[in-house]
């Protein structure tokens, strides 16, 4: 476990120090409840894995390619509050002169960049530990990548099986059935959780359930005619939600992304930033 990397989901980190930390502010009343939270997250990766490389990933700001075919795209969710925007500025400063990189590829969202990023480090053979909320992200786990919650609890390969009865691969399946919530994705009426458990593992994936549609009526399921009447009335835009759910990892990013390291932090800049933002941290070179 000696070459770890760390990928961050920047984008989902924000928010949920957003929410979970008191609004903190500073000298001058702007807010740095995120910032804070950022800082404690660091010092706990630092401190607790000794991680060979850590690497922040935020979303583009221009439109990705799921908001281009897909209007309804995360459109039940409100817009990034003003205390989040007045954050990002002193946060990519905060970070980039503590030598960590940032990642951000436009038409592609920050999971499909850490899927990305995530296979090219597995190349190199080190393992890999994303933190993220996302349970998208859960397809991307194998041998040697893990989801990181809350510092301490690394879920891998049978994690999953045990939470969802079935495989990390599985999980866009699994989300087309469903739905999913937080991303608008409306899943297909009648088909919960262990629903569709049964029909994936029987079945493996969302192509064969449609391969073997008319067999599903012999399986031990409740409302099973109700089921093949929505999976058939609902095919192209369960289809669709797969394509959606489903990481883009074979798009081609730039060469400086694919060779990133830890650089030596900007000591004199970082204890001025502390101090304008009544930090008590102070960095002795």
């Amino acid at each position: 476990m000696k070459n770890k990397t760390f990928i961050i989901d920047g984008t989902n980190y924000m928010y949920k120090y957003y929410f979970a930390i008191p609004m903190l502010k500073n000298n001058v009343g702007k807010p740095i409840n995120i910032i804070y939270g950022f800082i404690n997250m660091i010092n706990i990766i630092y401190k607790k894995y000794n991680p060979k490389k850590i690497i922040f990933v935020f979303d583009s700001k221009k439109k990705n390619f799921r908001k281009k075919i897909y209007k309804k795209y995360k459109k039940n969710r409100p817009i990034m509050p003003k205390e989040i925007i007045d954050q990002i500025k002193p946060l990519n400063f905060l970070i980039k002169n503590l030598g960590i990189p940032i990642v951000s590829i436009p038409l592609i969202e920050a999971d499909d960049a850490i899927g990305i990023l995530s296979k090219i480090e597995n190349k190199k053979k080190n393992l890999v530990f994303i933190l993220t909320n996302d349970k998208d992200m859960y397809q991307i786990i194998n041998s040697k990548t893990f989801i990181l919650k809350n510092f301490n609890k690394i879920i891998g390969k049978e994690e999953v099986k045990k939470e969802y009865k079935i495989f990390p691969k599985n999980i866009p399946d699994y989300l087309s059935l469903v739905g999913d919530r937080s991303d608008n994705i409306p899943g297909v009426p009648c088909i919960g959780k262990k629903t569709a458990q049964k029909l994936i593992k029987k079945y493996k994936n969302l192509k064969n359930i449609y391969k073997n549609i008319e067999k599903i009526k012999y399986l031990n399921i409740k409302n099973k005619i109700k089921i093949i009447k929505n999976l058939k009335r609902k095919k192209k835009e369960t289809i669709f939600s797969l394509n959606l759910t489903r990481l883009n990892l074979h798009f081609k990013i730039k060469s400086k992304f694919k060779n990133l390291k830890l650089k030596n932090p900007n000591i004199k800049k970082l204890n001025i930033f502390f101090k304008k933002n009544k930090f008590k941290y102070k960095i002795i070179n």
